[in-house]
């Protein structure tokens, strides 16, 4: 008997965070505590224990059937099944985490909101100051503005502010002589030595010193706007970090490549390949794959019978799954499906988890294990374990320095010197349209269908709309006090009579605040900055507030080149112990780490000098491959062309199509392009070099007479003799590589290096191998 044998193994129960228990997790325990509540083996040596601590305002998960009523359930429970002299109840209500100014806020708020249920903190550092914050970002009318107010940008800029003023936080420092235990004899009746602020509530126990990024916290509803965010926080050059969330290989865009691979694999793995081809990379509806695997039948000459274009793709891959690296069969599948724009169209930060799977098969390459079997079961492995790799974009690393981004669920328990809560005006998704079913449980049980005439389903929707709003106030109420020094909250109001969205944290504030939710004069855009206690509003004009006119400083190069240019021209080449490798690219080391983490300089009014050449490569493997391009077709592969203004992406246009020209129409390189079965466009490759394995891909190569040609494009203007000798002289360790990688692919006996320098259409020789 189960029962019987847990309840000799355990005498003493604490369960903590008890809000957040449900009434089936409540069944089970009241089950073994039922000697404890009828007041049996008190008399023992040692009685058995229940110790519950809870706090039903800090309930946030009843969508895993947390129930916070329970905790007055069990307190009632005591008071009635047990002697005065067995049972204590205390009741904590001073806050020793935050300081006046939030706890003050916080009681504003929440009295108003919840009325007397609501029991008010008092705060035990009184001698501390901070402030707390409602920031209103009125977009207006913005058309044709050159500030591009939004409320992720008013958020990172307020971060970067904060630190570059130096403002003041507090820190809890180890006192020298700790108070003894708070069950140890001398603690007061009221409240142990110990929970007095931690250490007695001493001055002398804090210090003061100026914020720094990892001292500030973005807690955030949902994921949802997280991306707008992030690129606010690159624009601004905040540091961050995004705490939680699903693992780098639970990803949509590499499930489906790993998916892909796990087929290539082994043809037998029908889940596999039904969910690669239900992802963005086919896109597959259910009804077609259901069609392709009707019946124990081999899948693969359905899927050629009925998807012949599918199926080719797979056929096609197949031909490289056991020949090809790692890496290169990757990026054949990245470029064959087009899943770079497939899937960051929806969602950027997709195009940088890609191109980290790309350096993760890199790594895999290198290190020897070249097989796809090894790589599948790696993954496998990883997965088995639950090891939970993070996804690509944790931009700098240490949690110290960089502010941390999370849910507020992931932030329940925590505590940071400044809080920030984006997006006030957003909508629980919970409270917009109701489920297709909802069953009520107390002394009885009830169900309802969603249907247009159900009122029994409508009085259930009512009561649980109320439920789900109650939580989502008790949200905001554990994002507030996760602050200890400083508060501020932003959100964006609607243009019109009705600034507050229903059941907002936005409509909460201005309820409880009572401050005008709308602006006095109905102008364009505008920072409305409201600070506790009064709340009075204090307007910032875009142009006073300075949002987006800040980029960050670039040091000069140690050498006399032209580092955009120089990054304009990275490829996908890793870094080795080998000298000759690291001389190539070391020199560029840190600036190509600070190109990788910035933004578009001023997206949507130029292009970077490396999405540039990116795009100048796209066009000349094309040309390369079919003897023509389409511009507009190339431009379609990267989102980032998608948001450039008319004008701006008009004369990039005219930039790259002069290039091209001039590229193309040049005789003297038409040799280059020439269609060949010889001649090779991105032409991937896996070199050893001692100890080490080298790889990458390289622009073009030309296998004739027995005799190898390599070139390697550059998207930099040459002015002159010494210039093309100072780049060539740069490039020298890259180029052999590549020689020396054809060379030994073809097994050929000399291997000629160029270098094509695409702005002034000239072709330098650099090596012969």
């Amino acid at each position: 008997d189960i029962l019987y044998w847990l309840d000799r193994k355990i005498l003493h129960f604490l369960v903590d965070e008890f809000q957040d228990t449900s009434d089936i997790q409540w069944a089970v325990l009241r089950k073994l505590t039922e000697e404890i509540f009828a007041g049996l083996g008190a008399d023992k040596p040692m009685p058995s224990t229940l110790f519950v601590v809870g706090d039903a305002k800090q309930s946030i998960y009843r969508f895993r059937e947390a129930n916070y009523r329970l905790i007055e359930n069990v307190r009632t429970k005591m008071e009635e099944s047990l002697l005065p002299g067995t049972r204590e109840i205390r009741t904590l209500d001073k806050n020793y985490r935050s300081v006046p100014e939030v706890i003050g806020a916080v009681n504003q708020v929440f009295s108003a909101l919840w009325g007397e249920a609501y029991k008010r903190s008092a705060t035990d550092r009184n001698r501390h100051q901070g402030s707390v914050q409602l920031i209103e970002v009125f977009l207006g009318e913005q058309t044709g503005t050159e500030i591009g107010l939004s409320e992720a940008g008013v958020l990172a800029l307020e971060i970067r502010t904060l630190v570059d003023n130096g403002t003041l936080v507090h820190e809890k420092t180890s006192p020298q002589n700790p108070p003894p235990s708070p069950f140890s004899k001398g603690g007061g009746k009221e409240i142990p030595p110990l929970t007095k602020g931690g250490t007695g509530g001493l001055d002398d126990d804090w210090k003061t010193r100026p914020v720094q990024y990892g001292d500030c916290a973005i807690l955030i509803q949902s994921r949802t706007r997280l991306k707008e965010y992030e690129a606010a926080l690159k624009q601004e050059g905040v540091p961050f970090r995004v705490v939680g969330g699903i693992g780098f290989y639970e990803e949509d865009e590499i499930q489906a490549i790993l998916n892909t691979l796990f087929f290539l694999w082994n043809r037998d793995d029908r889940l596999a390949l039904a969910a690669a081809l239900r992802s963005p990379l086919f896109g597959l509806p259910d009804q077609a794959i259901v069609d392709v695997f009707s019946g124990n039948k081999d899948a693969l000459p359905v899927l050629r019978e009925r998807q012949p274009q599918a199926w080719s793709r797979f056929n096609d891959w197949s031909k490289y799954a056991g020949t090809e690296p790692l890496a290169g069969l990757i990026h054949r599948i990245i470029q064959d499906s087009g899943a770079y724009i497939r899937f960051g169209k929806q969602n950027p930060q997709a195009i940088f988890n890609l191109d980290k799977l790309l350096d993760t098969a890199r790594d895999f390459d290198r290190r020897g294990y070249t097989t796809l079997q090894d790589f599948v079961e790696w993954v496998r492995n990883i997965r088995e374990a639950e090891q939970r790799e993070a996804t690509a974009d944790m931009n700098l690393p240490g949690f110290q320095g960089a502010v941390s981004i999370m849910t507020v669920h992931k932030a329940k328990g925590l505590e940071f010197a400044v809080v920030f809560l984006p997006g006030l005006n957003q909508q629980p998704r919970s409270l917009t349209a109701g489920p297709l079913a909802i069953v009520e449980s107390d002394d009885r049980v009830r169900m309802a269908l969603k249907d247009a005439d159900s009122p029994v389903y409508d009085e259930l929707w009512e009561r649980e709309k109320e439920e789900l709003k109650r939580e989502h106030q008790r949200l905001l109420y554990v994002a507030m006090t996760r602050a200890r020094d400083h508060l501020f909250m932003i959100g964006t109001p609607n243009d019109s009579s009705k600034p507050a969205k229903d059941n907002t944290w936005l409509s909460y504030l201005y309820g409880a605040l009572a401050v005008p939710s709308q602006r006095a004069e109905n102008s364009g855009p505008a920072v409305v900055k409201r600070s506790y206690p009064d709340w009075a509003a204090q307007t910032h004009m875009p142009e006073q507030y300075g949002v987006g006119k800040r980029s960050p400083e670039q040091s000069s190069p140690t050498v006399a080149v032209d580092s955009a240019a120089v990054l304009a021209n990275l490829r996908h080449l890793d870094v080795v112990d080998t000298p000759e490798w690291k001389k190539a690219i070391d020199y560029i080391n840190d600036e190509k780490e600070w190109d990788m983490d910035q933004p578009l300089v001023q997206a949507g009014r130029s292009v970077s000098p490396r999405l540039r050449g990116i795009i100048l490569h796209r066009c000349l493997e094309e040309y390369a491959k079919k003897g023509s391009y389409d511009l507009e077709a190339v431009l379609g592969e990267y989102p980032e062309m998608q948001t450039l203004d008319h004008d701006v992406r008009e004369r990039f246009l005219t930039d790259v199509g002069l290039v091209m020209k001039s590229i193309t129409g040049n005789a003297g390189l038409g040799w280059i392009f020439e269609p060949s079965p010889d001649a090779y466009a991105e032409l991937p490759f896996l070199l050893r070099k001692g100890n080490d394995l080298v790889s990458g891909v390289i622009d073009r190569v030309i296998v004739k007479d027995g005799k190898g040609f390599v070139i390697d494009y550059k998207a930099i203007m040459i002015e002159d003799q010494d210039a093309a000798a100072s780049w060539k002289e740069h490039y020298l360790p890259q180029v052999r590589i590549y020689c020396e990688a054809v060379k030994e692919i073809f097994r050929l006996k000399q291997v000629e290096g160029y270098l094509l320098f695409l702005d002034s259409s000239r072709l330098e020789p650099v090596v012969k191998v």
